[in-house]
């Protein structure tokens, strides 16, 4: 930059594509959920009362409506050859169909002594080309907005508040005709970004000596007011989060219920979060053995409140999945404000180097979190109503104990 050998600046512009798979909603499943086989529907369920104790279903399980001692149908597109989701022919041919990322960043690297460098870098992704699901068989007329209060807690965030959701009517809730397209093609607006920014000091002071590590500061925004607000069907979560992300519009998987999205949790801010990573290493040439040690400290998941509510708020009105189970499961924490435990890990490392001619071995002792970190990495995120013993936030993971390692690396 200032023609001293010291200073470089840095700018880059990519746009990644999501691949195309077989694996179904695990990655981009146009290559296979549209086949007409997956389009149907092969499974139901049917809820069942054994009234007088005799173990056997008094009903004709062949009737999808409710009879006898059984509810109806779950999904009553059962049986039936008529697919209950199809996919828009404009997302399955042409140009510029897939799930997008566009990453801009710029930094500026500079010399602050011989052989020590400092990199300073922003970084900008912007997601696109986001997919949404309409089920056509329901219109916003068939949907009731209300709201229900948030249990009193003091281990939640928002204890206490008032949340609004939308619920469809029954029987028309269990209608299924879904049509999976562009977000763009019906007007829906939905943003994704991310911001972040690094600092990293990367050190070789001198022969048989490195050292580094930086801090990482970067946060998500998404807003999903859009398409909440033109297709309520997507706050219900028995619609999965589409491919290559987490939004709620995308392909049905069938399930008659699932966690339902408040209103106020469509514009998502998980807030800035911050990374620590650092390294060094050190080898004695005189007797070819190297130390290393690596340090992180990495925020936790996000944490949920999977609530299950059996009262129905100011709906008025049983739930319209109710023919199922009496009550819907609602997510009572917004994102971002809760985090599992921050994980804090260092390990350690020792390596004896044999030279044999042109042979190098590397025989090697890792010790891994060294300080035994007990972080937790997942809990129990369902929230229970007080007549059910409630076990939200108990742990389920922890960071693996201190433990060690030995191996060999033969070259030649």
């Amino acid at each position: 930059m200032f023609g001293n050998g010291k200073t470089a600046i840095k700018v880059s512009l990519n746009k990644y594509l999501l691949g195309y798979g077989t694996l179904g909603f695990f990655e981009n499943g146009l290559s296979s959920n549209p086949h007409p086989v997956n389009t149907l529907t092969t499974n139901t369920s049917i809820g069942w009362n054994d009234a007088n104790h005799d173990l056997v279903p008094q009903c004709n399980l062949l009737n999808p409506a409710a009879n006898g001692e059984c509810t109806g149908w779950a999904n009553p597109g059962f049986g039936s050859l008529v697919p209950t989701t199809t996919y828009d022919p404009d997302l399955l041919t042409g140009w510029g169909k897939r799930n997008y990322n566009w990453e801009f960043s710029a930094g500026v690297q500079h010399e602050l002594l011989p052989r020590v460098s400092l990199d300073v870098s922003y970084f900008r992704r912007v997601f696109g080309n986001f997919q949404v699901t309409d089920n056509r068989a329901l219109s916003s007329a068939d949907f009731d907005t209300f709201t229900f209060a948030v249990p009193t807690d003091s281990r939640l965030p928002n204890s206490g508040a008032t949340l609004t959701a939308v619920d469809a009517r029954f029987p028309k809730a269990l209608a299924q005709d879904y049509f999976v397209t562009l977000a763009d093609d019906q007007n829906v607006k939905i943003t994704d970004h991310w911001n972040g920014v690094d600092f990293t000091v990367n050190a070789r002071p001198k022969t048989g000596l490195t050292f580094g590590g930086g801090v990482s500061v970067g946060r998500e925004t998404v807003n999903e007011c859009d398409l909440m607000t033109k297709f309520p069907e997507n706050t219900l979560r028995f619609l999965p989060g589409p491919s290559g992300g987490d939004h709620v519009g995308a392909a049905p998987s069938f399930l008659p219920f699932f966690a339902a999205t408040p209103l106020e949790y469509c514009n998502r801010n998980e807030g800035f979060q911050t990374q620590v990573k650092l390294l060094g290493a050190y080898t004695f040439t005189k007797i070819d053995v190297q130390i290393a040690g690596t340090y992180q400290s990495i925020p936790g998941g996000l944490e949920e409140a999977q609530y299950l509510e059996f009262s129905t708020g100011t709906l008025g009105r049983p739930y319209g999945t109710s023919v199922v189970a009496p009550f819907r499961i609602f997510q009572i924490v917004e994102p971002g404000t809760l985090r599992l435990d921050r994980i804090n890990q260092f390990d350690f490392r020792v390596s004896k180097i044999f030279r044999v001619g042109t042979t190098r071995t590397n025989v090697n002792f890792d010790l891994y979190n060294v300080f035994n970190s007990t972080a937790v990495t997942q809990e129990n995120l369902t929230y229970t109503p007080p007549f059910i013993p409630n076990s939200w936030r108990q742990p389920q993971y922890v960071v693996p104990s201190r433990f060690f390692k030995i191996s060999a690396q033969f070259d030649f």
